[in-house]
């Protein structure tokens, strides 16, 4: 139902429409020369988004591929935005679409942080990762300086 697929000069607008749910103060311009430096194995990770059949984006996200201690490769998705038009169904295909997409890239491990809040329209994000067998394995606190 959804593709995971990265962010390009044909569906950069549509990125941005989304990412300034989280990001209100980036500008178009800020937006473009992030998702042009952005690279999958690249220090910062690359910006991709959820498509669906449509070709509307319904999240955005960074995506790192990391080397846990622990062994095998964890895909890290960090900054994940969605868009306000979501249900319990479609965050649940969006997970089932990031696991495609990771087991594609020869992950065995996921991890997701949310950037705007874990709820939308009354649904937990929690809850959805948590039906999906996520569990708190980690703690991120964070603070502006």
């Amino acid at each position: 139902m959804f593709e995971v697929r990265l962010i390009d000069a044909g569906n950069l607008r549509a990125a941005y429409a989304v990412m300034q749910l989280a990001a209100p103060a980036l500008s178009l311009p800020e937006f473009r020369r992030m998702v042009g430096s952005s690279r999958l194995g690249g220090r910062s990770g690359a910006i991709l988004g959820l498509f669906d059949r449509r070709e509307y984006i319904h999240a955005i996200f960074r995506a790192q591929l990391d080397d846990p201690i622990c062994g095998g490769k964890r895909l890290k998705i960090t900054e994940f935005t969605h868009s306000d038009s979501i249900s319990t169904s479609m965050l649940l295909a969006m997970v089932d679409g990031l696991e495609q997409w990771g087991r594609g890239v020869a992950c065995d491990q996921m991890m997701i942080e949310a950037a705007r809040g874990d709820r939308c329209h009354s649904l937990p994000l929690c809850d959805v990762l948590t039906t999906k067998g996520f569990s708190g394995q980690s703690m991120i606190m964070a603070r502006r300086i």
